[in-house]
């Protein structure tokens, strides 16, 4: 059985406790925190690279806890040191040693990197610090608690890949959740924007139909697009929010969206 931790969006554990439960079977919670959860589970780590509603995962090889202002980075390293750990690889591979401090990168001194370098090189692991086959993360945070553990995931650079106002794939994810989907769902996104939810709906979950609108007639070109990149096919359109004559009765059974809250905020009128 392996033990894990994964982060996740702030504010969301209930939520996310609860997305792990359905989607991982004989799953164990051993802790929550804000933005991160521990783990234990007989599924394997590709499994666990799948989950779509966690910002990264990590197999956890160590843990500290100390107060507030206690040097949490320090207390993990200098645990992590003492004991033995196996790094958990399935084949010879590199690896590199990095450190994070309340969600920021951090460098330790010189020889305290290379002690450790040291401590977990072996024939099946080779020291490459550029462009490693595998990482281990130092993470401390600043409610004191501190995780070592072996990178599983690593999402890209939302600022390079997403427009700005996109959800994030792993919001859109959890949104969905919240539906209880069903594949007998007729699904609607009225405000589907740049297409995080609709999509993510059709990816990762069961569904008889989906329709996905928008205003812009841009964001509509765009998402159909991205659907028919992805092979996935469900009824895109033009679309005003405020007018859904086009849709009968009862023809909708589930509706997640992301409506455009900045627009409102701005001070403009709607009728």
């Amino acid at each position: 059985m392996f033990t894990y931790f994964s982060t996740f969006i702030t504010g969301l554990n209930e939520v996310v406790s609860d997305a792990l439960k359905k989607s991982v079977s004989s799953v164990r919670i051993e802790q929550i925190l804000d933005g991160l959860i521990v783990y234990k589970t007989n599924v394997n780590p590709r499994q666990i690279r799948e989950l779509r509603f966690f910002n990264n995962s990590f197999v956890l090889l160590e843990t500290v806890r100390g107060n507030v202002s206690d040097d949490t980075l320090k207390k993990l390293v200098d645990k992590v040191t003492g004991v033995k750990i196996q790094i958990p690889v399935e084949k010879r591979t590199s690896f590199r040693i990095m450190f994070s401090k309340e969600n920021q990168p951090v460098s330790v001194e010189p020889k305290i990197l290379q002690s450790l370098e040291k401590k977990f090189a072996s024939k099946d692991l080779s020291v490459n610090r550029t462009s490693s086959g595998v990482e281990l993360l130092f993470l401390a945070r600043s409610d004191g608690y501190g995780f070592f553990g072996l990178r599983l995931t690593r999402h890209g650079d939302y600022k390079k890949t997403l427009h700005p106002g996109e959800l994030r794939p792993e919001l859109a994810n959890l949104l969905c959740c919240l539906s209880d989907p069903t594949q007998d769902d007729v699904f609607l996104d009225p405000f589907a924007g740049y297409g995080a939810i609709p999509i993510e709906r059709a990816v990762s979950f069961p569904y008889k139909r989906i329709y996905a609108g928008d205003i812009v007639p841009n964001l509509v070109s765009e998402l159909k697009q991205k659907a028919s990149k992805l092979g996935k096919r469900f009824i895109i359109g033009q679309l005003d929010a405020t007018k859904l004559n086009t849709f009968s009765d009862s023809s909708i059974s589930k509706i997640v969206t992301d409506p455009p809250w900045g627009i409102y905020s701005s001070g403009k009128n709607f009728d």
